[in-house]
């Protein structure tokens, strides 16, 4: 940043009026600044599943479980998107008993079918229990630790043990407080709207990040960081597409591959031994 020549500032900010942004300091006090151009970007909180009250104790979040002193002996996580496989792995490795519940019929279910099958192969062998088609249906606890969850799956009751850890992202009140009303900047169902170009229906406010209906990962805020700050600058990028899952590089990777298959295929059905060569073509042994 200070390479760059770019200023950091500590606190919450909001916009206070068009082209100004005022933060509020850790002490109280209130600087404002003024700005052309400025991007929205606000974290979540962690998601809280139906009928589970987060305690940071027994039942952790996946901020809170950043924090735990000791690797518990068994985990517990609902839900398996990018954070709970990430966090059943790392806790599995650390030699905690992990299981990890999914409510839909596979993990990690808006990757392909064949990354769900592959992570679930994973786990297995490294001895995590997966349940999918399940839901959490209550949490007991005890002693400081969830002493049972009880799934439902296809009507089948089953207890679990294990410190909880719900999986998932979802926007919590970030919106609030922000100065968007009176900005006049549209928002629909908790998400600031924005165009490919991440630009808001006012001009000279941009959104990016956990608060636009994107993928919650830290590289697509990123890639939506640089969308911004280009158009800001004058520059033309390429437009952001607004999808569930941006794995633009990884979806390239895969096409390269699937294309370069055949091709090894042909070139290695194609080789042939040059006449008047030297050297004979190798010959199977008998009872080989």
């Amino acid at each position: 940043m200070k390479k760059n020549k770019i200023d950091v500032v500590n606190g919450f900010g909001r916009i206070a009026a068009p082209g100004r942004v005022s933060v509020a300091g850790a002490d109280g006090s209130e600087t404002a600044y003024s700005a052309q151009q400025h991007p929205d970007r606000h974290g979540l909180g962690a998601q809280v599943a139906s009928g589970i009250e987060i305690d940071h104790k027994a039942v952790l979040s996946s901020d809170s479980i950043l924090e735990v002193t000791e690797v518990p002996k068994s985990l517990l996580v609902i839900g398996s998107g990018a954070v709970g496989v990430e966090f059943a792995s790392v806790f599995a490795r650390f030699g905690s008993k992990t299981i990890v519940v999914e409510i839909l019929p596979r993990v990690v279910p808006i990757e392909d079918e064949e990354v769900s099958r592959e992570l679930a192969a994973s786990f297995k062998r490294q001895g995590i229990a997966v349940y999918v088609d399940t839901r959490i249906e209550r949490v007991n606890r005890a002693g400081g630790r969830s002493r049972g969850a009880r799934p439902l799956r296809r009507g089948e009751d089953r207890e679990l043990q294990g410190r909880e850890d719900p999986d998932g992202r979802r926007a919590k009140a970030p919106l609030r407080g922000i100065g968007l009303e009176g900005a006049g900047v549209a928002t629909d169902r908790g998400y600031i709207l924005v165009d490919a170009m991440m630009r808001t229906n006012v001009p000279g406010i941009y959104a990016i990040g956990d608060v636009v209906p994107t993928a919650q990962l830290a590289h697509v805020a990123s890639a939506e960081g640089v969308v911004a700050v280009e158009h800001m600058a004058g520059e033309e990028p390429a437009a952001h597409q607004l999808r569930p899952g941006s794995r633009l590089h990884l979806l390239r990777a895969r096409d390269r591959l699937d294309r370069a298959r055949p091709r090894r295929r042909r070139a290695s059905a194609a080789t042939t031994w040059p006449s008047g060569s030297s050297r004979s073509p190798p010959t199977a042994r008998r009872g080989s």
